[in-house]
């Protein structure tokens, strides 16, 4: 693909991600449908990781800063938001571990039940606190399993292990330690691109992809078939400039990020606008 058709492509997907901005200055994943913190994260991350600026940003802002903090996850989306906007947070609270505890996450729409837990550590990192190693360290091991992947009740998929390496490794502990985690990641990978939920599934997903791509490079670790991996990518880009979980589906800001991400991650953007 050659420079100019990377330049259309870019400038296809921030069009679909400034189109799901509303006038209140945050994003939803459609028109026409409420703005929420989860999205507006999602957007604003595909935006300035493409180093481009996000329209009217003090709106945007005002509207963070507005929005009803209900629980950890809005915590941490608002907060993200707005350091990505380089933003001063005006209602920091409370960010201990101990007043939320340390919890598996039983939500059916996140990414594994350590998702809550990974968000809990960035936010302490996002207060400038220091995470207790001491106590997040046990409470993540203990979900690991024989095969070296992550997940509650011996039942380990690729969105727990990304989530507990990343906790890990955001607290400072020594990943090698589990090396293991990233034998199980490696054998999630398909021959024909993308990564399953646990080694020998299929189809492949482009949240299950991302958090593939995602656990190597925390061990500075490369996927075996990379083109092919940029492939299945492709195949989730649709007309709207927005991409899906696969090759079939609706576009969402949530799988547009973890597109972007994915081909950044394997310098897709980079190389191809060089």
């Amino acid at each position: 693909m050659v420079a100019c058709d990377m330049e259309i492509r870019k400038e296809s997907i921030l069009g679909y991600v400034e189109g799901c901005k509303n006038g209140d200055g945050g994003y939803s994943f459609t028109w026409g449908v409420d703005s929420n913190a989860q999205d507006t994260f999602f957007a604003l991350s595909v935006i300035t990781s493409l180093d481009e600026h996000p329209r009217a940003p003090e709106r945007t802002i005002g509207w963070l800063n507005s929005f009803p903090i209900v629980d950890v996850r809005s915590r941490y989306y608002i907060m993200s938001s707005l350091s990505l906007l380089k933003a001063p947070y005006e209602r920091l609270g409370k960010t201990g571990l101990l007043d939320w505890g340390l919890k598996i996450d039983h939500m059916p729409d996140t990414l594994s039940e350590l998702e809550t837990m990974f968000m809990q550590v960035c936010l302490l990192r996002l207060s400038n606190a220091h995470p207790d190693i001491e106590e997040i360290a046990p409470f993540v091991l203990k979900h690991q399993n024989k095969d070296g992947g992550f997940g509650e009740k011996g039942h380990s998929h690729l969105g727990a292990t990304f989530h507990a390496v990343s906790t890990l490794s955001t607290i400072q502990y020594d990943i090698t330690k589990i090396v293991s985690a990233l034998r199980f990641a490696k054998g999630c990978e398909r021959p024909e691109g993308g990564f399953a939920a646990v080694p020998g599934a299929f189809p492949p997903f482009i949240e299950t992809t991302y958090a593939g791509i995602s656990i190597l490079g925390v061990y500075g670790a490369s996927p075996e078939h990379p083109e092919q991996i940029i492939q299945h990518v492709e195949g989730c880009f649709r007309t709207t400039g927005g991409f899906s979980r696969s090759n079939f589906g609706i576009t969402t800001l949530e799988f547009t990020y973890y597109a972007v991400s994915i081909l950044l991650k394997l310098q897709y953007f980079n190389d191809k606008m060089r």
